[in-house]
């Protein structure tokens, strides 16, 4: 089963790398994931092929029994070292926690985004490759 990872990786960086044109991006990704369907078929139809894996893979939001059980205060940490933030965005990170502002992490997740340039590189353990995001304002 390993090796579907590979091939999903490989389907999202293909997918990632042929976005540009919304009009034609469309019919692009259609046509990559029927051809990756058409080429992965006899992989899939394996005995041994886990088809709850393979779903929960492609359609995470399908899964309802998911949680995760990470409090805010954890996950401020995975995003402020995800996004390899300095101590002055991490306050404006936690800035969510003051009464009264009416924002939530997501709000300050977004702000932070929305004001910062940079490059970050994320290893995806499962992928066995480096996935870079390119976050421009």
């Amino acid at each position: 089963m390993p090796f579907f990872f590979r091939f999903v990786g490989d389907l999202l960086e293909a997918l990632y790398n042929s976005r540009g044109d919304p009009e034609s991006h469309h019919i692009t990704s259609y046509v990559q994931v029927t051809r990756w369907f058409q080429q992965h078929r006899q992989q899939l139809d394996f005995p041994e092929t886990d088809a709850c894996a393979v779903l929960s893979t492609l359609l995470p939001e399908r899964r309802t029994d998911r949680v995760y059980f990470i409090q805010t205060t954890k996950l401020e940490g995975i995003i402020g070292s995800a996004l390899t933030l300095g101590s002055s965005r991490v306050k404006e990170l936690r800035r969510h926690r003051e009464p009264g502002l009416g924002l939530d992490l997501a709000d300050c997740v977004d702000k932070i985004l929305s004001t910062t340039v940079r490059c970050i590189t994320v290893s995806v353990a499962n992928l066995g490759r480096f996935l870079v995001l390119e976050i421009w304002d």
